[in-house]
């Protein structure tokens, strides 16, 4: 099998409207594969993405979080999101 370089990567063009049509009239993955047999896949060395939010705290509660971040010699935002993720996590084992 020979490998395309990176410059010439094929690029999918369709040569009419029916073949366009063609491509979106084929059976949706659901109907094509037996998904009770899929199998979870791990990851180890995939990074989990983050999305930056804004969280508007009240004052006193900020300074009482950068307190307690501050003896614990790590960043606030590090704190926030551990406990945010064990309150996550207590709330949905609870839940189910």
């Amino acid at each position: 099998m020979r490998r395309q370089s990176k410059t010439s990567k094929r690029k999918y063009k369709n040569a009419s409207e029916s073949s366009e049509f063609d491509l979106w009239d084929r059976p949706a993955s659901d109907q094509t594969f037996d998904w009770s047999k899929a199998t979870l896949n791990v990851f180890p060395n995939l990074k989990p993405s983050t999305q930056s939010t804004t969280i508007r705290w009240p004052d006193p509660l900020l300074n009482r979080i950068k307190l307690l971040a501050n003896r614990r010699n790590i960043p606030y935002q590090s704190l926030v999101k551990a406990v945010m993720a064990d309150f996550v996590g207590h709330e949905l084992r609870k839940a189910s």
